[in-house]
């Protein structure tokens, strides 16, 4: 079954993706916040667990993301069909560069999380 090859899909999912990563760590880092104002150490233990579940899915999710798209980048560099004008690689590139680096600052915000966690 043939089928079409779009990179400007291919890029829309990819930012959907980014956009994805960014709701959901910001959804992790409030919840972060809002469980110090449990009084009872299980729901507080338990609202911090669900934190760090989002904060690992992110960073899962933005992994995926950005793996991907290097590797659809490279498999459009290889290729030997003429590119659209409007398929800028290196600006593609350049967005899989920044949500790199977010992953990395999620994966460093959850490092901070869980030794926090860990030592109360």
């Amino acid at each position: 079954m043939p089928y079409a090859n779009n990179p400007q899909a291919y890029f829309n999912g990819f930012i959907s993706a980014c956009r994805n990563v960014f709701l959901v760590s910001s959804i992790g880092i409030a919840m972060y916040g809002y469980s110090s104002s449990f009084k009872i150490s299980s729901s507080f233990n338990i609202v911090r667990l669900a934190s760090s579940s989002l904060f690992i899915f992110a960073l899962l999710y933005g992994i995926n993301a950005v793996s991907g798209m290097n590797r659809y980048i490279k498999e459009l560099e290889k290729s030997n069909e003429p590119l659209p004008s409007y398929v800028q690689l290196d600006i593609w590139r350049n967005y899989m560069y920044l949500v790199g680096i977010y992953v990395l600052f999620l994966a460093f915000l959850f490092c901070i999380a869980i030794r926090r966690y860990i030592n109360l």
